[in-house]
C-alpha cells in the first residue's frame, strides 16, 4: 500500500475508534457533547487530510523537470534597447538563473510591441522559482495576446502553475487546449488530464 494510502486508512481508522466512544458516552450524564465534539474533531482531521494529500497530488503534477528551451535569433539589424535587454535576460535564463531573468524580462518588457516572447519565458522563470501566481499572470498575457508562436505552450505551462496552486479545474481547461494542439507537450497534456480524470 503506497504512502498516501496508508495515511488515508489511519485516519479513517481514527475515525472508526472514536465512533463507538462517542455513543458510549452518549449514555452517561454529561458525555453526550463530549463524545460528539471528539468525532466531530476526527472527522475534521480526515477532511483536513484528505484535502492536504489532494492539493499534494495536483501540486505533484504541476512539476517541471526543466524549463522550456529557449532558441536565439539572429538579429539582421542593429537591436532596439529592448531587443538588448530581452537578450542580456536570455543570457541569466539560459544560465539557469531565472530570478535574474524574471526580473530582466519584467523590465524590458516592450510596452506596445510584441511581448509574448518576453511574458512567455518571463512565466517559465517565474515557474521554476516556484512563483506559481506570477506565473500564471505572465503565462496569461500570452494567452490573452492572442494566436501566436507562444500561445500553445502558455497554456500547458499555466496548467502547470494551476496544479501547483491547487486550482483544478483551471489546469484542465488549459491542458485540453494544449491536448487538443499539435504542439510540442499535446502528449504529455493528455496523458495529466488522464490523471486528472478528466
Amino acid at each position: 500500500m503506497c504512502e498516501r494510502c496508508q495515511r488515508s486508512v489511519r485516519a479513517l481508522t481514527i475515525v472508526r475508534d472514536l465512533a463507538p466512544k462517542a455513543t458510549a458516552r452518549r449514555r452517561r450524564p454529561g458525555w453526550a457533547f463530549a463524545g460528539a465534539s471528539g468525532l466531530l474533531a476526527a472527522s475534521v482531521a480526515v477532511v483536513a487530510l484528505w484535502s492536504s494529500e489532494r492539493s499534494q497530488a495536483l501540486a505533484g503534477l504541476g512539476a517541471v523537470n526543466a524549463a522550456p528551451a529557449y532558441v536565439g535569433a539572429q538579429m539582421r539589424a542593429a537591436p532596439s534597447e529592448n531587443a538588448v535587454r530581452f537578450d542580456s535576460a536570455m543570457h541569466a535564463y539560459a544560465r539557469g538563473d531565472y530570478a535574474a531573468a524574471a526580473v530582466l524580462l519584467e523590465r524590458g518588457r516592450p510596452f506596445g510591441e510584441d511581448a509574448a516572447p518576453a511574458d512567455f519565458f518571463r512565466g517559465a522563470a517565474l515557474l521554476m522559482e516556484g512563483q506559481n501566481r506570477e506565473a500564471e499572470r505572465a503565462l496569461g498575457n500570452v494567452i490573452a495576446a492572442g494566436p501566436n508562436p507562444y500561445s500553445v505552450e502558455a497554456y500547458f505551462y499555466r496548467a502547470k502553475a494551476r496544479l501547483r496552486m491547487g486550482d483544478r479545474d483551471g489546469a484542465e481547461s488549459d491542458l485540453r487546449r494544449a491536448a487538443a494542439s499539435e504542439g510540442p507537450h499535446a502528449r504529455e497534456a493528455q496523458r495529466l488530464l488522464s490523471q486528472l480524470g478528466g
